[in-house]
């Protein structure tokens, strides 16, 4: 039998406010710290979009010449690939 579902937004939005704040604050060091191309991606990404992109935009960094913010489309297939490079990488260690 199936269970009625509950939304579950509140509680997305409180480990959004608390937890999120600290993740982006310590990305923030690292953009700020690297000359490097920055490819952002994962289910972050998604639930932190706009202090994501606030944080980059404070820190002067342009897109697609600094960095690639990895949408929606793109992130389960980038990911999956990233699995894949994983397990080869880890299976090449045995």
């Amino acid at each position: 039998m199936l269970e009625a579902l509950e939304p579950i937004e509140q509680q997305v939005a409180s480990v959004i406010e608390s937890y999120g704040q600290d993740l982006i604050g310590k990305m923030l060091e690292i953009v700020q710290e690297t000359r490097r191309f920055l490819i952002i991606t994962g289910g972050g990404v998604l639930l932190l979009q706009k202090p994501l992109r606030e944080m980059l935009d404070a820190a002067a960094v342009t897109a697609e010449h600094d960095y690639f913010l990895v949408n929606r489309d793109l992130a389960s297939g980038l990911n999956s690939v990233g699995t894949l490079f994983a397990v080869l990488f880890m299976a090449a260690k045995k």
